[in-house]
């Protein structure tokens, strides 16, 4: 039977709403160990010094880990973003956001680890953070990755001739700050990791196991048949789970350093300033059509917006992008044009525009159901 026009039940909903369902945090395995990590308080800085000595020395402690003491390959952007603005796993010698992990502690409880995480002592030098997006692009920015030269990671340039607006009666142009949001799930970020024999297993909930099983191979040289990741119930993810973060990155070394099975729950002040983060995006519309609403209308869209480094394959360029610095025409310009803009920043940018543009429509009619107070000048 078709679901189309019939009511179809949900099978998942009684046990996530009365037993609480299986999260990651539920389960455990014999002499699991608990990672905790030491993060960065400055947005932008070089590392001087990392002092570990007096946590290595605390009650329950296995383990201290700087990026020094491991040897795995830094995490690198998918292919349309400059490949030379690579992510390691801890921080070696620079920090570029506030919440960066630079020091996994393991000890035999999370308390334990707690206790000696605040014992390590990380001297930082600051440097100016960037903030506007932007000011990152100009001249004298300052360099998040100075061997690179620049701060873009990514740009579109238009291909074929710009769409005029010279035979517009109305064009209405909007620069829109669509602002930087935390995905905030239910359930914070939490993982469980062990080894069986050569093979790597890793519990963790997320948007998809097959990606994040490729990526664990990569990271360890292995076959992907030597790689087994379990999703259980997810609390939420809303696109920020949908590929593997470095903190779950890292526990596959640190199992088979202890030869024990560890895991990792991070806290909510942690989720807020660990976890990809979405938007952040600056759009500059440019919608031009007729004073009638009738025929084609003329749509122009630029973009510059935050890319949240080495998360693999999410931030501002895997959709939003691709409307980037282009010229469109559109069959009427009115407010449904904003579906074809493709991704939430641009929809909500093209639909303000267009309902700039809409109201200099309704103003040359004699329609006045849009207030002015909105929106700025039209063309006359």
């Amino acid at each position: 039977m078709s679901i189309l026009g019939n009511r179809v039940e949900r099978r998942e909903d009684l046990a996530l709403l009365t037993t609480g369902g299986t999260y990651v945090d539920d389960i455990t395995r014999e002499g699991v160990a608990h990672v905790v990590y030491v993060r960065s308080t400055i947005a932008h800085g070089t590392i001087v010094s990392i002092e570990v000595d007096d946590a290595l020395a605390a009650p329950g402690v296995l383990a201290v880990v700087r990026a020094a003491d491991i040897d795995l390959p830094p995490i690198v952007p998918i292919t349309m973003v400059d490949q030379s603005m690579v992510r390691p796993v801890l921080a070696t010698d620079r920090v570029r956001f506030v919440g960066e992990p630079i020091v996994a502690v393991v000890a035999e409880t999370r308390e334990a680890a707690i206790d000696a995480a605040e014992l390590v002592i990380v001297e930082i030098d600051s440097l100016e953070p960037l903030i506007d997006p932007r000011v990152a692009t100009t001249d004298d920015a300052p360099r998040l990755y100075p061997e690179v030269g620049t701060n873009v990671a990514l740009s579109f340039t238009q291909r074929g001739e710009p769409v005029s607006f010279d035979a517009c009666d109305i064009v209405v142009t909007r620069t829109i700050v669509n602002q930087r949001v935390a995905a905030a799930p239910i359930e914070s970020r939490s993982a469980l990791c062990w080894w069986e024999d050569d093979r790597l297993i890793l519990e963790i909930g997320c948007q998809g196991p097959h990606p994040i099983r490729t990526a664990l191979a990569a990271t360890y040289g292995l076959e992907p048949d030597q790689v087994r990741v379990i999703c259980p119930d997810v609390g939420g993810g809303f696109g920020a789970k949908a590929q593997l973060p470095a903190e779950a990155m890292l526990l596959g070394d640190l199992a088979r350093r202890i030869a024990r099975p560890v895991r990792w729950s991070e806290t909510r002040s942690e989720n807020l300033v660990g976890m990809n983060q979405g938007r952040g995006q600056i759009q500059t519309v440019t919608l031009g059509g007729t004073r009638d609403g009738t025929g084609d209308g003329r749509a122009r869209q630029t973009d510059t917006g935050e890319l949240r480094y080495g998360t693999g394959h999410h931030g501002l360029g895997n959709i939003t992008n691709l409307c980037c610095a282009e010229s469109r025409r559109l069959q009427r310009p009115d407010p449904t044009a904003r579906d074809r803009a493709g991704g939430a920043g641009c929809s909500s940018a093209t639909k303000s525009c267009s309902a700039q543009t809409a109201y200099g429509t309704c103003r040359h009619i004699g329609c006045h159901a849009i207030e002015q107070g909105e929106f700025g000048s039209t063309k006359q």
